[in-house]
């Protein structure tokens, strides 16, 4: 038994042969962390006095860089736990070393202890020493707010947390290897495993499964994402909530104190295991490539599979043929290569490159059964439709309706993707009860997929929408099917009349006029130019509730674009636009009164009289093969044409709509400026009014213009 003196004799010991890395380290967090932060400062106060930038976004910037997710600072974390991991451990490599270690008088755990800890001072005194240098620079140019503290505070939690779980990952990979290199290779593998199978895996469902739509994150995405210790440590050193607009550390901490837990206690697990395997690996290990043999296979088989699969992908997408015979070669090729690689580095023997080929089967069995079961889609997955009577509510999203709304992310929760916020918001919030729409269209685009509709039948013009079914039991599912315009005309009426779907569609029959801070209103139509109204706080809340009001009782055909009159924009205290375009229809009866009651009148289109000329630009779309193949669009924008002549004004007049409408169901190509002069309250005005043409109805005149020319 080793006396307690003698334990931290040998950690003194041990740390001056590990000298080297503590001012390795230390070098690269001062250059990263002190020296960084004075330079940022100095930056940020020169942006000041030019007014480039405000006070609250110098402490913003400074808030992000002393916290967690400085990518600098994660980079050095990472690198201290490899080079900590490898310094202390790296002597069960060494047959000399390992012998000279295990000769002394002491038991295992005592050693592993000694190196562990040490490996933990490695890091902690250069990292502790910066932070407090980096404090110090705070404090000296008055930056250390509350925030910034906060944010420090948190951003030392979230470093040490990770640092001991990828620490505890790099060890296991050194105690499970013989060899540096071999254990190299083990902490790639460790770390990118999950990223590539689950890389691969969302690449064939996404690609196979047409009617694939990943509204939420899946229950094994989700596990993936857990198993890289670096995907982890990115993924919540990132977080916004860490230090975005934060005053007091604590509470941001309570936020993220779940992921920060959760990865504690894997730390703490990883640990455990890496002392049990310690304790049981084989002295004579040191030198072999893998100091637990029966461990191969399995590890092997775990390899091949997503590589395999993988290298269908590279090589069918890398020469630009997506075929499955390429698909099936490039399995094929990386299998093969794959097996050989594993096995020379197992035996570090050349003459045993197909050894062990039963796992050679076993992993190309698998992964050819995982990509037919995708490629031909062998489970139903796209002509399979929820019943009906077991479903509780749906959602739809049509892709090209309104094109003039902003959605805006309300969720945090994490399962959501952040990049689909129309989609998120309008399934999320358009839920109906009555489903009688909702499943026909969805029905639609399942007899299409079984059909191969869109292959079969020419010039079939459709679009994308994305259906939710939401079961009894609270389960969600997506699916985005491709439709006809024929088959959306038919349902587009009865969907807009059903409870719900508005609500979804446009955000602002979600909004809470008394609880929002409306700072101004903007208003369109044929004489007025994004021109703010004067209205008081009272008079703009009436107007957005009388809009609410008729906006959730219109019916489809009340809101063709023929029937637009105006479109007014909220904005907020920082003259943002919330939720987009609130577009005004002829049968909004109250809402024009109410904005003619506070001196606003609208007009559709302008008076013949007003109008000076009208110009029209056609835009020519032209088709055309690249070296590849493929087909790409041209777009060319022909020259200007004037009309002039009265005749040809009152025709285009008479065809125009107003801009803000449904793109579908306007004619593409054409953009029309009418100039208009008239005399205005304040005296002589001039403007262009844009406007568009609605499908199929392009006046004779400007045909027979372009015609000619």
């Amino acid at each position: 038994m080793t006396s307690r003196i003698s334990f931290f004799k040998m950690i003194k010991s041990d740390l001056k042969r590990r000298l080297w890395v503590v001012s390795l380290l230390f070098l690269g967090f001062f250059a990263v962390m002190p020296v960084e932060m004075m330079m940022t400062v100095e930056r940020l106060y020169e942006d000041m006095t030019h007014g480039i930038v405000k006070w609250e976004e110098i402490i913003l910037t400074i808030v992000y860089r002393t916290g967690a997710g400085n990518e600098l600072v994660i980079i050095g974390v990472i690198c201290s736990a490899v080079l900590a991991a490898f310094s202390g451990f790296s002597f069960l490599h060494s047959s000399r070393k390992l012998d000279l270690f295990h000769s002394f008088a002491v038991k295992r755990e005592r050693l592993f202890a000694v190196q562990y800890v040490s490996g933990l001072i490695v890091f902690l005194i250069p990292y502790g020493i910066n932070e407090i240098l980096s404090l110090i620079v705070c404090v000296i140019n008055g930056v250390a707010t509350r925030a910034v503290l906060g944010s420090m505070l948190a951003g030392i939690l979230i470093h040490l947390v990770y640092f001991l779980l990828i620490y505890h990952v790099v060890i296991i990979a050194i105690i499970m290897t013989g060899r540096l290199l071999v254990s190299i290779l083990g902490v790639l593998v460790f770390c990118g495993w999950s990223l590539l199978t689950s890389t691969t895996i969302n690449y064939y469902i996404s690609n196979c499964f047409h009617t694939y739509y990943p509204l939420k994150r899946s229950v094994p995405e989700k596990v993936f994402d857990k198993l890289s210790p670096i995907q982890q440590y990115f993924e919540c050193a990132g977080k916004d909530l860490f230090y975005e607009n934060s005053s007091v550390g604590a509470e941001l901490l309570k936020k993220g104190s779940l992921n920060l837990a959760i990865a504690l206690a894997e730390a703490a697990v990883l640990l455990v295991i890496a002392l049990w395997l310690y304790k049981k690996r084989p002295s004579e290990a040191a030198g072999s490539s893998m100091a637990f043999p029966k461990w191969n296979p399995v590890i092997k088989v775990m390899i091949l599979i997503p590589v395999s699969a993988f290298g269908g992908i590279l090589i069918s997408s890398g020469y630009g043929n997506e075929s499955f015979a390429w698909v099936v070669f490039g399995i094929l090729f990386a299998v093969v290569v794959g097996h050989c690689l594993i096995e020379v580095i197992y035996s570090y023997d050349f003459k045993k490159v197909l050894s062990h080929k039963v796992t050679l089967g076993i992993s190309l069995a698998a992964t050819m059964i995982f990509v037919g079961i995708c490629w031909f889609d062998l489970v139903g997955y796209d002509e399979k439709l929820p019943d009906m009577e077991k479903l509780q509510s749906m959602a739809v999203s049509i892709e090209i309706s309104d094109r003039y709304t902003e959605y805006l992310m309300e969720t945090k929760d994490d399962d959501y993707y952040s990049y689909n916020d129309k989609e998120v918001y309008r399934l999320t919030h358009g839920q109906m009860t009555d489903m009688t729409a909702a499943y026909q269209l969805a029905k639609f685009g399942v007899e299409n997929e079984k059909t191969d509709y869109f292959d079969t039948e020419e010039n079939i013009e459709g679009t994308s929408i994305f259906v939710s079914y939401m079961e009894q039991g609270g389960k969600e599912l997506t699916r985005r099917y491709i439709i006809s315009y024929d088959q959306l005309k038919q349902c587009i009426g009865l969907l807009y009349e059903t409870d719900g779907f508005k609500n979804g569609e446009y955000p602002i029959l979600n909004l809470d006029v008394e609880q929002t801070a409306m700072n101004k209103i903007v208003f369109d139509d044929a004489y007025h130019s994004s021109e703010e109204m004067d209205l008081s706080l009272q008079e703009k809340k009436e107007l957005v509730s009388c809009y609410q009001q008729e906006l959730s009782k219109v019916t489809y055909e009340e809101m063709q674009p023929e029937n637009v009159v105006a479109v007014f924009r909220v904005l907020d205290m920082d003259d943002c636009m919330m939720m987009g375009d609130c577009v005004i229809y002829d049968s909004f009866e109250k809402t024009i009164a109410l904005m003619e009651q506070y001196g606003y009148p609208v007009q559709r289109i302008p008076d013949e009289k007003d109008v000076a000329s009208i110009s029209i630009y056609n835009y020519a779309w032209e088709e055309e093969m690249n070296a590849s193949g493929e087909a790409e669009v041209a777009v060319e924008m022909s020259a200007e044409t004037i009309f002039e002549e009265p005749e040809d004004i009152r025709e285009i007049l008479d065809a125009l709509v107003n801009y803000e409408s449904e793109e579908y169901l306007l004619e593409n190509g054409y953009e029309v400026d009418v100039e208009i002069n008239f005399e205005g309250e304040k005296g002589k005005h001039y403007l262009n009014f844009p406007g568009r043409f609605k499908k199929d109805e392009v006046p004779q005149c400007v045909l027979d213009a372009y015609e000619n020319r």
